[in-house]
């Protein structure tokens, strides 16, 4: 039985939700999707466009289907791309856990509650169920295209809070971009932004949840 980290008094969260996609798996669409776009965009902008995109939210919360999201993110980014060769490329952005990943899961889910809350896909998460063995080192899930909740909506941290049973202050959240943090800091939650295995090992380690 995986240990409940609530009866330890020196413990100050009862879960740890991690983001996946710049936090355990290694991403390699953005500088494909800059090469792409007709306009200029920096990494920042290209990362505030996809978090308020239409096509992305679509079908991120399991609204649309590959192909619609492959037509509109052409139109709506402006890129010189075909559909299928954009939705070719697209389904291998998730490269993989980073190294050290599977170690740090194992270690911290002989000791800790952990869960997942990821903006993804159908696709994405059909290669990480088949092709990438970390999904059974958590105990709560929450992938966007199957709750049909989106960071940074501060509903979408709400409703985590009442899915998984735990009070906001007693979840530690682990994202690589400041808009999601921010969000969940606003909805009660500890967040911390990291960016792969050796910042979350840093960020753990100083707060003592880690030796």
């Amino acid at each position: 039985m995986r240990p409940d980290i609530s009866t330890c008094a020196d413990t100050p969260f009862d879960l740890i939700l991690f983001d996946l996609g710049g936090v355990l798996i290694e991403l390699s669409g953005i500088q494909q999707m800059l090469d792409w776009s007709r306009d200029s965009l920096s990494e920042n902008d290209l990362w505030r466009r996809w978090l308020s995109s239409p096509a992305v939210r679509d079908f991120e919360s399991g609204r649309s289907s590959p192909d619609r999201f492959a037509r509109e993110m052409i139109v709506e980014f402006n890129l010189s791309v075909s559909a299928t060769r954009f939705l070719y490329a697209f389904t291998r952005w998730t490269k993989g856990l980073y190294a050290g990943a599977d170690v740090m899961l194992k270690s911290l889910s002989e000791r800790y509650a952990l869960g997942i809350l990821s903006n993804t896909n159908a696709l994405h998460w059909h290669r990480f169920e088949t092709e990438m063995n970390f999904l059974g080192y958590f105990d709560f899930v929450y992938p966007s295209h199957l709750t049909g909740y989106l960071k940074p909506d501060r509903e979408t941290f709400q409703y985590v809070a009442k899915a998984c049973g735990y009070q906001p202050g007693r979840i530690l959240f682990l994202d690589d971009n400041t808009l999601n943090t921010d969000s969940a800091k606003s909805t009660g939650f500890n967040a911390c932004r990291v960016s792969g295995v050796p910042d979350v090992l840093r960020q753990l380690t100083a707060m003592n949840l880690i030796g």
